[in-house]
């Protein structure tokens, strides 16, 4: 052993070392040292405890200080903590802590994670008995002796290490894991510090396992803690390693946003905390709550607002698309209008035309301006005998006026009373003869021809004459 120290007081007892003070002779300074036989050293795992310490370097992670050996033993020495483990502390208060006093210490073991997380440790047996106290009533993270340094982030590893019932489900199903398993235990530990112990309970460890397989845990009926706390001990009491929250997510959680203290009183390793201290955290917790809860409702207003906006857009460009479409549809409706009166217009002119033709004595005068004197047309009924009447005989002589151009055409039903209708107009009438024009009307069609024969004429014609020479 070393000249340096005097051993003092036995700390603890492990499986393979014992835990005592060590006084620097020089200064009196207090350390522990923890004391492997040479032969337990080599066998067990704290060489990687050693080789981790030596490595870390964070406020709430035990402080390696140096380690030696002599002909039986091998020594470990770490600053020394006297107020000892969180384990201790929730026995002394008989698990009653409060929930300021709980977020104090969570939040410290949540940044001891995240910190070893970044260096690719798995620590594999949180709780709190790894927790130890130091003067300032700041904890540290001990216990790294079934600690994993993996080669990369992303490694897996196997292996059925800790304590029984703060171990992850998928570490007890011989899996492979990493860092979440830590998060789980950090769950328990949570659980642990509001209710004295873990939610995972058994006779055997068969049973305990069987339990954390399946997630099969309740909280007790009649429990002090707020739901924002027992939601983040739901979120990582989750089998699914996929549905989990990370170490980051539980640093994010509600939970660790407000109503945390700043300092512990060293009191409170008796007793609790005095009624100032709980008020103004309360406080605190429930001032933030509030703004939260303000906050959200801010934001729900404003969604509901855009949401609004945006009905108020879509029913604008409904309201304009229909516009145009009145619009376009009045435009089409006055067209239409339009059309109609055309239409009224040349039924007007149509119907005053049949007047016209259905009077006898505006037929007469008609005949008049086309030079066809009294006694011509007397002479063409004795030749050929028709009625000048409404078109209800078989034959008619319709006289009708269009664009200042005067025609008249005769209806027959019979055509065989009309063969001599050639000679009637080129023999007794030879000034319209001249014109050569003739139109006979077949069907819905209107044919013209130069000369007017009697083959022509079919059953139900219509024969126009036009008095006036025409271009075409």
């Amino acid at each position: 052993m070393s000249q340096k120290y005097e051993i003092g007081d036995l700390i603890e007892i492990g499986s393979f070392s014992e835990v005592y003070k060590f006084i620097n002779k020089k200064n009196s300074y207090i350390s522990a040292g923890k004391i492997f036989s040479l032969e337990n050293y080599k066998k067990s795992s704290y060489i990687i405890e050693e080789n981790i310490l030596k490595f870390v370097n964070h406020p709430n992670i035990i402080k390696y200080k140096e380690s030696f050996s002599d002909d039986k033993n091998h020594y470990i020495i770490t600053d020394y903590y006297p107020n000892g483990n969180l384990k201790n502390l929730c026995k002394n208060r008989e698990n009653k802590l409060t929930e300021p006093e709980i977020k104090y210490y969570v939040s410290q073991m949540v940044s001891a994670l995240i910190y070893l997380k970044k260096n690719n440790i798995v620590h594999r047996d949180i709780k709190p008995h790894h927790f130890v106290i130091s003067d300032d009533m700041k904890i540290k993270l001990c216990g790294f002796h079934v600690a994993k340094q993996l080669e990369f982030e992303k490694e897996k590893i196997k292996g059925n290490s800790g304590t029984a019932s703060y171990k992850a489900p998928e570490l007890v199903s011989n899996e492979y894991y990493s860092f979440e398993v830590d998060v789980w235990s950090l769950g328990i530990t949570i659980f642990s510090l509001f209710f004295g112990s873990s939610p995972f309970v058994g006779k055997t460890k068969e049973e305990i396992y069987e339990k954390i397989k399946f997630g099969k845990y309740s909280f007790p009926k009649e429990c002090d803690i707020s739901p924002i706390a027992k939601d983040l001990i739901k979120r990582i009491l989750i089998t699914d390693t996929s549905r989990r929250l990370t170490i980051e997510e539980v640093y994010s959680h509600e939970f660790l946003k407000f109503g945390i203290p700043k300092t512990m009183p060293l009191s409170t390793l008796k007793k609790d905390p005095p009624i100032e201290f709980i008020i103004e955290y309360s406080q605190e917790k429930s001032i933030k709550e509030n703004t939260k809860e303000n906050i959200e409702e801010i934001t729900n207003l404003k969604k509901k607002l855009e949401n609004v906006n945006n009905l108020l857009l879509k029913e604008k460009k409904i309201s304009q698309l229909l516009s145009d479409k009145v619009k376009l549809l009045e435009g089409q409706l006055k067209e239409e209008k339009n059309k109609n009166k055309e239409l009224i217009v040349k039924s007007k002119e149509i119907e005053e035309i049949k007047n016209n033709a259905s009077n006898k004595d505006n037929i007469m005068n008609l005949m008049n301006k086309l030079l066809l004197k009294e006694e011509e047309i007397q002479e063409m009924k004795s030749r050929y005998p028709f009625e000048i009447l409404k078109g209800e005989k078989l034959m008619s002589l319709i006289f009708i006026s269009n664009n200042q151009e005067i025609h008249y055409s005769i209806i027959c039903k019979d055509s065989d009373k009309f063969t001599n209708v050639e000679n009637l107009l080129y023999d007794e009438y030879p000034k319209y003869g001249e014109s050569e024009n003739f139109f006979i009307s077949e069907g819905n069609k209107i044919n013209k021809y130069k000369t007017l024969k009697e083959n022509n004429l079919k059953n139900g014609s219509i024969v126009m004459l036009f008095p006036m020479n025409e271009e075409d």
